[in-house]
């Protein structure tokens, strides 16, 4: 057996290599604390020394992103059965990615409101929610989006609201006139933006909606067409929309875009990388885009006049 110095010293090689193995791959929060370790055990390493300043050249943005991977991915393995964390843990990070700079700017603000409104009622997300921004207080209540909501919440000043995944759920308000036939006029949708546009400009300027959503666009939704299937990824949805839809939407709320984000956050829904691959080949042998096929669009508004 070796020395206690040799063992140590062998001990501080294989955290070199797993740090640099984790460099490699982009994990470089991971990585920093690997060579942070070797650094203080051993001062005049100078390799971990300059590895470790490599990875500290994050911007917060990234250093957010990727902590906030670190902790999904640990959240996640610590209930491998909870199949919800599972489907949904890729969709979280997209999130919490897409709305950390509003939400830092309003950490900044002296007349921030500290206040989170989640549609649709809480759940695994708000955790992380929680979690990351122990600033804020996070509220999430159920009731009927297609109507003026409570007063209690129509009154309460938030810096964000979010709407996940909650849009393609709703659906029109009841009619007499129609029996149990119709169709689908959106009124559901257009009073549910309208009440959380009087919500924001009641906040102030800062404040900001934050809108997820399946894009039926998404090459899923195109294979599901092409092998004679309706191409709504969870027949659940009585509406998936395009980008086009989602900012007719808006438009007609005075709702401007402030961001927007193609991301996957299902994996294409189990469609396998080749039948992508010839998918992307079809369409662009016939002058079609393969661009904005993600399966997920994510969306950050905010009232038309409240232009900074």
């Amino acid at each position: 057996m070796g020395s206690r110095e040799s063992l140590t010293t062998e001990m501080l090689q294989i955290k070199m290599r797993l740090g640099n193995r984790l460099l490699q791959a982009g994990e470089l929060a991971a990585a920093a604390n690997y060579f942070r370790e070797v650094a203080q055990a051993d001062p005049e390493n100078e390799e971990a020394q300059r590895l470790l300043r490599a990875c500290s050249h994050l911007s917060p943005h990234d250093e957010f992103a990727q902590n906030a991977s670190n902790w999904l991915e640990h959240r996640h393995a610590t209930e491998p059965d909870n199949s919800f964390w599972r489907h949904h843990r890729i969709r979280y990070l997209n999130t919490l990615v897409t709305i950390f700079p509003h939400l830092q700017h309003c950490l900044s603000m002296a007349n921030a409101h500290r206040r989170i409104l989640e549609l649709g009622g809480g759940g695994a997300f708000t955790e992380a929610l929680k979690a990351f921004y122990p600033g804020f207080e996070v509220e999430s209540e159920e009731f009927d989006l297609r109507f003026p909501f409570p007063e209690r919440i129509k009154n309460g000043k938030y810096d964000l609201i979010l709407c996940m995944e909650v849009i393609e759920h709703v659906i029109d308000r009841p009619t007499d006139s129609l029996g149990w036939t119709g169709t689908f006029r959106g009124n559901g949708v257009d009073s549910m933006l309208n009440e959380c546009r009087a919500m924001l400009v009641n906040a102030g300027p800062h404040a900001q909606m934050f809108i997820s959503t399946p894009n039926i666009n998404n090459w899923r939704a195109i294979d599901n067409l092409l092998h004679f299937h309706h191409p709504h990824t969870h027949y659940a949805h009585p509406r998936e929309m395009a980008w086009e839809d989602l900012r007719g939407f808006c438009e007609k709320a005075k709702l401007d875009v402030v961001a927007l984000h193609y991301v996957d956050s299902w994996g294409n829904h189990g469609l396998a990388p080749d039948a992508v691959a010839r998918l992307k080949r079809l369409l662009t042998a016939g002058g079609f885009s393969v661009e904005k096929r993600e399966d997920n669009i994510m969306i950050l508004v905010r009232p038309t006049h409240h232009a900074e």
